[in-house]
């Protein structure tokens, strides 16, 4: 089997159905506050069910390098464990988001299914993480590591949609949740800076400057758009200026 599969376990795939759920439903969430109308699950059912059923793949494939490994690691006590919890978790990804494809895989809003979804998602990204890591030189593991991201995702699925709804007395602690949330974006950002800059071979791609600069661009525009958020909603302005 090792022969065929030669490549050590993936650092992105396990975190993508994390990134599309949380990412799609934030953005469906502003843009029904800006007063759109969310596109109807019907009409993108078919092919979010196509998407899913490649990153589903994916996830397979990720876990059979998994797998294989686990001779390998039979002495490391936490893999084997931890290969089984990320296999029973997929599975009920995959019954989850197949079962209820219109509420969980293109939300409108933060509801319970969602919300277990997401968690589902967080332990998946986290479990795939350590996997990935520890195939990395010891050296590298701290620069291609991603747990704080996933971190930060997780909780800005949970607490950004309801900010943006105000659900009355539930407003002001939703807020401080979005406080803490920035702030802990703000000093994560600032640590990692060090690492987006630093110089490695990529440097000489011109996609790579490229994505260096969306990411610097994104952080800045986020923490702006954050800072406006709430201090308009401690004011009771106009949400949707922001």
């Amino acid at each position: 089997m090792e022969q065929w599969l030669p490549r050590q376990p993936l650092i992105l795939t396990p975190t993508i159905p994390l990134m599309w759920t949380v990412g799609w439903l934030c953005t469906m969430s502003a843009y029904i506050i800006l007063g759109g109308q969310p596109p109807s699950p019907n009409q993108l059912q078919d092919s979010v069910l196509l998407v899913s059923a490649v990153i589903l793949v994916m996830n397979m494939y990720n876990l059979i390098l998994i797998y294989q490994r686990a001779e390998k690691y039979r002495n490391l006590s936490p893999y084997a464990p931890r290969a089984l919890l990320l296999a029973i978790i997929l599975i009920i990804s995959i019954v989850l988001a197949w079962g209820q494809p219109k509420v969980v895989l293109i939300p409108s809003y933060l509801n319970i299914w969602v919300m277990i979804f997401i968690v589902l998602n967080f332990l998946q990204a986290l479990l795939g993480q350590f996997f990935a890591l520890l195939e990395r030189p010891q050296s590298r593991r701290k620069f291609a590591s991603m747990y704080w991201p996933i971190v930060v995702l997780c909780a800005a699925g949970i607490v950004t949609p309801p900010s943006l709804e105000l659900h009355n007395g539930w407003t002001l602690p939703f807020i401080i949740g979005d406080c803490f949330l920035l702030i802990f974006f703000i000093a994560r950002s600032w640590q990692e800076m060090p690492r987006i800059l630093v110089k490695v071979p990529a440097n000489n791609s011109i996609i790579y400057e490229l994505l260096v600069g969306i990411n610097l661009a994104t952080i800045i525009s986020t923490v702006m758009s954050g800072v406006l958020f709430i201090i308009f909603s401690f004011i009771n302005n106009e949400i949707s200026e922001v």
